[in-house]
């Protein structure tokens, strides 16, 4: 994972600068407060048969998080990690829109 503090300091840095704002006060501010990390969450893999796909993960020892509804006739399942990251099974069951069109 991605500290995003040092970032952030310089971003509010220049404009506090730009500003005539007192930038070393406020740079140790953001430094004291700023606890974001940049990641990835999850990634998405797409399936052909949720239910198989779902097992397999299962039988390997994978927790698994039930989906939720779409509209547009996507299901989904997500194998958790311990980290709070994970994997989303993802199928659509038929092409109702572009996006499960494509």
């Amino acid at each position: 994972m991605l500290n995003c503090k040092p970032f952030m300091v310089g971003i509010l840095w220049g404009l506090a600068t730009v500003l005539g704002c007192r930038a070393p006060a406020l740079a140790a501010e953001v430094t004291s407060r700023v606890t974001a990390t940049i990641g990835i969450d999850h990634i998405p893999l797409a399936v052909n048969d949720l239910a198989s796909a779902t097992e397999t993960y299962r039988r390997l020892g994978f927790v698994i998080k039930p989906g939720r509804f779409h509209a547009d006739g996507i299901r989904n399942n997500h194998v958790k990690f311990e980290d709070g990251a994970g994997i989303e099974l993802i199928t659509a069951s038929a092409p109702t829109d572009a996006l499960t069109a494509g």
